[in-house]
């Protein structure tokens, strides 16, 4: 070194400038040990500024440095070099500096360092029905090794616990410009509440979305379906068994329910019930007491007077058509607008609500002149050819 100037740079000449630390995060105890966030900043002066160029570009293209030394100390672990640069002084004589920063190699998330948490919104009534709420925030894990961008996005591999209440929704990561170069993790955490469950089990908001029937008929074959919304997916369970009826019981029984998932976390479910009948038979003696519905009429062709009736006890309980069912078989005249029948045809049919159907057909019981061949609940027409 004729000119006392230096035309290299290695570890061993390393001087120190400055360091600084990240209060946020924790030193570990043992040096080296998931450390992150110290930065030194390290200098090499009395270069030769006819080689500067050349060091400052060869030092440009290492982006990381394990172990550096300045002023003989070693500093463990593995740094990221944010920046160099170089001053030029007095008679050519050149400084460069390397700024470097402690950074973390991410394999799991246990090499995560402590999470800063950088926001918190808290979003109401943002969904359609205005009924849940959401509560985003956001972490950020700072001084990571950039290398670390493929498995930090990997939440199987970096798996990270959530803070109690919120689910991860996303992930990002960056590498900070220049002054810095680190990797910086940013998951998005979210919690939506849903508060449409009380302790019952019972939802609070509902609407009626079909109803199919005639109120005013007092329970024949009417429906109705109804949709209740807002119900945390954790209730859904406890929901569903609420609105679920094992036997008939007061006015109406479940026949149908369904689930789905409609906003984050949300159940919606869907409840159809059928009316019970309890108008069209004496639930004691098992006697009609209406007409019932209506199913079908055969008219005679002669005098137009009804022949044949067909007619429906529609949802039922049970216990309620049995009785109706021996009601009948032991009283097989029935009389509808005048006119009786004699019963042919007793059907029962059950339904998914747990009601039951009966259906009575029934023929003409008076007859009303004596036909050769005729029998009773039969008529005979006999047809004369006419001659002309």
């Amino acid at each position: 070194m004729g000119n006392n100037l230096y035309t290299a740079t290695s570890e061993a000449t390393a001087r120190l400038a400055k360091e600084r630390g990240d209060p946020w995060i924790p030193r570990a105890a043992v040096e080296g040990s998931n450390v992150c966030g110290r930065v030194i900043t390290r200098y090499w002066p009395e270069i030769d500024a006819s080689v500067a160029d050349t060091l400052v570009t060869t030092m440009l293209g290492v982006t990381a440095v394990s172990d550096p030394q300045a002023d003989g100390q070693t500093y463990t672990g593995a740094y990221a070099v944010s920046d160099v640069w170089k001053e030029e002084g007095e008679d050519r004589r050149v400084t460069i500096y390397q700024k470097l920063t402690r950074v973390v190699t991410v394999t799991t998330g246990s090499d995560l360092p402590t999470a800063i948490a950088v926001g918190s919104v808290d979003a109401i009534n943002d969904f359609q029905l205005q009924v849940g709420t959401t509560n985003i925030t956001i972490y950020k894990y700072l001084w990571l090794h950039p290398s670390s961008r493929v498995n930090a996005l990997n939440s199987t591999t970096v798996a990270i616990t959530p803070p109690n209440g919120l689910t991860e929704l996303k992930r990002f990561f960056d590498v900070e410009p220049l002054g810095d170069r680190t990797g910086t993790l940013t998951v998005v955490f979210q919690a939506v509440i849903w508060p449409n469950t009380v302790a019952a089990g019972t939802p609070t908001y509902s609407h009626i979305t079909a109803e199919e029937g005639s109120a005013s008929e007092s329970g024949k074959d009417h429906s109705q379906t109804t949709q209740y919304f807002g119900v945390a997916n954790s209730d859904a369970d406890s929901v569903i068994d609420t609105l679920s009826e094992s036997t008939p019981s007061g006015s109406w029984v479940t026949d149908m329910i369904r689930y789905a998932e409609r906003n984050p976390g949300e159940a919606v479910i869907t409840r159809n019930r059928v009316k019970i009948n309890t108008t069209d038979v004496n639930a004691q003696t098992g006697a009609p007491a209406t007409d019932g519905l209506l199913l079908a009429m055969d008219i005679s062709m002669l005098d137009g007077d009804s022949i044949a009736h067909e007619r429906l006890f529609p949802s039922l309980l049970p216990a309620t058509a049995a009785l109706l069912v021996t009601y009948i078989k032991a009283n097989p005249v029935f009389t509808v607008g005048g006119t009786s029948y004699r019963t042919t045809k007793i059907s029962a049919q059950h339904l998914k609500s747990g009601l039951m159907n009966v259906k009575q057909v029934g023929e003409l019981a008076v007859i009303r002149g004596a036909f050769p061949g005729g029998q009773l609940g039969k008529m005979y027409f006999w047809l004369q050819d006419i001659i002309t």
